[in-house]
């Protein structure tokens, strides 16, 4: 005869804060809010999935101080304050993964013109997750980048359907199957085989065709500014 299976008892608790808040004082007060919110509890993932981009493609100088600003603490500030404020735990555990999200724009192309914010947090991202792998794996601690390329998501320049481009669930899916394995990796096997045939193309033709669709996307918003003011 069957058993119903045990029944277990499950308790969120939701800390919101701004990870772009302006100022290290704002960001360190929500990460010690994150930090209490765990205190005693066996943290088992920690996942640092929230991100920031330019909200159009934009030469550097273009973009003004408030919006990189803003990339680098959510990319950078905010994913090093909370790894380092969770790890810990993990280590007094002696068991643990942290899942960093990087994206291909650091890693697949030798360069992002455009995003040049952007690109540089995700690379700091990357080393950053292949260091902490290699000083935590005698502790348990499994760390580790995802390298996504696009994914229909509200972030991504790229709109439409295609098979290239998995929807959020998809991609999660491919995203958990990965965690505890290598430093880095693809979860998803469709962005694999962008990434190779990417790698057999010359650095100088792909910076030209990435420089081009970034004046492209650029030259577009503009156009578009222009027909919101004028109607």
């Amino acid at each position: 005869m069957a058993t119903a299976p045990p029944s277990h008892t499950c308790k969120v608790r939701t800390v919101v804060f701004d990870l772009a808040s302006a100022g290290d004082n704002e960001q360190r007060h929500g990460v010690a809010r994150v930090v209490a919110a765990v205190e005693g509890k066996d943290v088992g993932v920690l996942v640092n999935n929230a991100g920031a981009t330019y909200p159009c493609a934009a030469y550097f100088h273009e973009v003004g101080g408030d919006v990189w600003e803003d990339v680098v603490r959510v990319n950078v500030e905010a994913a090093t304050r909370i790894t380092r404020a969770v790890v810990p735990l993990m280590v007094a555990k002696g068991r643990g993964a942290v899942v960093n999200v990087g994206s291909g724009s650091s890693v697949v192309v030798p360069a992002f013109p455009l995003y040049a914010v952007y690109a540089a947090t995700k690379a700091y991202v990357d080393q950053f997750s292949r260091s902490l792998s290699v000083e935590y794996k005698q502790y348990g601690v499994d760390v580790q980048c995802q390298i996504p390329l696009y994914v229909a998501t509200k972030m991504s320049p790229v709109k439409g359907d295609s098979p290239f481009i998995p929807s959020p669930e998809e991609y999660a899916k491919a995203a958990l199957r990965c965690i505890g394995y290598e430093a880095r990796c693809v979860p998803y096997w469709r962005h694999s085989v962008q990434w190779f045939f990417a790698s057999l193309v010359r650095a100088a033709a792909l910076n030209q065709w990435r420089l081009q669709i970034g004046i492209r996307k650029r030259n577009e918003m503009k156009a578009l500014l222009r027909e919101k003011v004028c109607s």
